[in-house]
C-alpha cells in the first residue's frame, strides 16, 4: 500500500494542472475594465478568464479544435429570443474566414438602422499544436471605410504544454508614431 500512495499523489498533482484555467495576475486583472473590447476578446480567445462587470454579458466564444474538416463560417446572435411572445431580433453577426491553415479571421458586425455596421476585425494565428500565439485587432473606421490597427497580443506557450503560458505581451497601436507600444 505504501508503494502505491506516493506515485498516486504525484500523478494526481501532475494531472490536476491539465484542468487549470489561465488567469491573469490580480495586479493586471484590476486594469481589465479599462481595456478595449478587442483586447478582452483576444485574451478570452487565448483562454484567459477575465472578470466581467455584472451589467455586461459575457461574450466569450469557445473555440473548437481546428483538426476537423468542418469550419464555422458565421454566427448570429439574437436579442429577446422567446420572451414576451415576440419574434427575436438579430443584434450581432460574426463572419469567419480562414486565409491560411494556421490563421482565422473574424469580422464583427452590429445591426444599426436595419443594416449591418462593421465593428472590428480580429486575426487569430495558431502554432502547429493549434495553440493561439498571436491576435491582431483592428477597428473599422467608417469615415475612411478601412480597418485601422488597434491592439496586438502575443502569447508564448510553455514548451509543448497545451495550457501553460510563459508570457503574454499586449501592445497598442500608436498612430502618431506608427508603431506598437508595449
Amino acid at each position: 500500500m505504501k508503494n502505491i500512495v506516493l506515485p498516486a499523489l504525484c500523478w494526481a498533482l501532475a494531472i490536476s494542472q491539465l484542468f487549470a484555467q489561465k488567469t491573469l495576475s490580480p495586479s493586471v486583472a484590476a486594469y481589465s475594465a479599462n481595456w478595449s473590447n478587442s483586447v478582452k476578446k483576444s485574451l478570452k480567445a487565448a483562454g484567459f478568464n477575465l472578470p466581467t462587470p455584472a451589467a455586461q454579458p459575457d461574450m466569450n466564444q469557445v473555440l473548437n479544435t481546428r483538426s476537423s474538416e468542418l469550419q464555422l463560417d458565421s454566427t448570429l446572435s439574437f436579442y429577446d429570443y422567446g420572451l414576451n411572445g415576440n419574434d427575436s431580433l438579430p443584434i450581432y453577426r460574426t463572419i469567419y474566414t480562414y486565409p491560411a491553415a494556421d490563421t482565422k479571421v473574424q469580422v464583427d458586425y452590429q445591426i444599426e438602422n436595419n443594416a449591418w455596421t462593421t465593428l472590428n476585425r480580429i486575426t487569430l494565428v495558431y502554432d502547429e499544436q493549434q495553440r493561439l500565439i498571436k491576435t491582431t485587432a483592428e477597428l473599422f473606421e467608417h469615415s475612411i471605410q478601412e480597418f485601422i490597427l488597434d491592439s496586438r497580443i502575443e502569447v508564448f506557450p510553455h514548451g509543448n504544454s497545451p495550457d501553460f503560458v510563459d508570457s503574454v505581451f499586449v501592445s497598442a497601436w500608436n498612430p502618431d508614431v506608427q508603431d506598437w507600444l508595449e
